[in-house]
């Protein structure tokens, strides 16, 4: 065990709004939710699309648990 256990919230979207059901799931969720939380909230679009970049590379290499974490900057 690496020191941590992974829960999210299910959610859903509804329109252009995003509803979470509030209860704990044990595992990683397999939606992007934080992602759209952030072009729901105006964030800039540079940014909004880094994280998709980042989350597109993420699942290139099979998930999280497969990324590497270094102190240096995902590319």
């Amino acid at each position: 065990m690496r020191g941590f256990v992974n829960y999210h919230f299910s959610n859903k979207v509804v329109g252009e709004q995003i509803e979470f059901d509030y209860k704990l799931q044990k595992g990683i969720s397999k939606t992007r939710n934080a992602i759209g939380i952030l072009a729901a909230y105006d964030f800039p679009a540079e940014v909004v699309m880094e994280a998709k970049r980042i989350s597109k590379l993420i699942d290139s290499v099979g998930g999280i648990d497969n990324v590497v974490y270094r102190r240096t900057y995902i590319k």
